[in-house]
């Protein structure tokens, strides 16, 4: 059973910098306190302060104090798509997205307090993701398995790349089933990333053509995994120029002469 734990701290504002202190306050919620299911599958948090939380059964909103739970109801297409929510997200221009265990995205409408995903479908998307991710930039993308689509918040718009094999062709390269990050911090490329890691680079058409391939070693700390465990990786690129992977199984860094990211255990470096 995965419940949420929330970590609240306050600090000494009234201290000198060297000597104040950090008081942390944790608190486990449940299904007694107003979650709406005890398996938690995401959170974020949105611009006004809200905690977001998806669950196996409908999404809870928590405001400091108390939840607000939001449910699927199939009578009625403004509520949520489905009852099973596998990830939530806030994008740079604060609208909050999720998405279900069927593959069904939708946009939270904060002003009428509904979920659309109309605004989805007539924009001649597909009706099913992979799954969805956040950029370093705040743009949230929605993954296909072989094509992605950038959505611009500043514009309103939508914008499609096609995923290419390194001969330029369109392939189905990702897989369902499995939670990719996006990263689009390098100029003129997209990571695309899990523990098989694929750099593309932009082409004038659209088109992502795939450049090189990488893994991550499996990492022998796993242990026991409970039930459910989804595990999640993330790339960041050091201002040195070395390229790391960070996760829920893990810390990697590249070797670049076997393309392969191997688990990190020495001393952390400064950059």
């Amino acid at each position: 059973m995965f419940c949420l734990t929330i970590w609240l701290f306050s600090l000494g504002l009234f201290l000198p910098e060297s000597t104040s202190a950090q008081n942390f306050n944790i608190q486990t919620f449940t299904t007694r306190d107003g979650l709406s299911h005890n398996e938690v599958r995401g959170v974020a948090l949105d611009s006004l302060g809200f905690l977001w939380i998806a669950t196996w059964d409908g999404l809870s909103r928590y405001d400091g104090h108390s939840f607000r739970n939001y449910f699927h109801n199939p009578d009625d297409s403004l509520t949520l798509p489905y009852f099973s929510i596998q990830d939530v997200q806030v994008d740079g221009g604060g609208y909050l997205w999720l998405t279900t265990d069927v593959g069904t995205v939708t946009r939270y409408d904060r002003d009428k307090d509904i979920f659309k995903t109309t605004g989805i479908t007539k924009d001649s998307l597909p009706e099913r993701f992979i799954n969805i991710s956040i950029d370093e930039s705040g743009y949230m993308w929605l993954l296909d398995s072989d094509r992605i689509f950038r959505y611009d918040f500043i514009k309103n718009i939508f914008e499609r790349y096609d995923l290419c094999d390194r001969d330029g062709s369109v392939s189905e390269l990702l897989t369902a089933g499995v939670t990719y990050s996006v990263s689009t911090k390098e100029d003129n490329k997209v990571w695309i990333v899990f523990s098989e890691i694929l750099e593309f680079g932009k082409s004038s058409e659209n088109k992502l053509i795939l450049k090189n391939e990488y893994r991550v070693s499996e990492s022998d700390q796993l242990g026991d995994i409970d039930f459910g465990f989804s595990s999640w990786y993330r790339i960041y690129h050091s201002e040195s120029g070395r390229k790391w992977i960070f996760s829920n199984v893990g810390l990697f860094l590249l070797d670049e002469e076997t393309g392969i990211f191997r688990e990190f255990r020495a001393p952390f470096p400064g950059n």
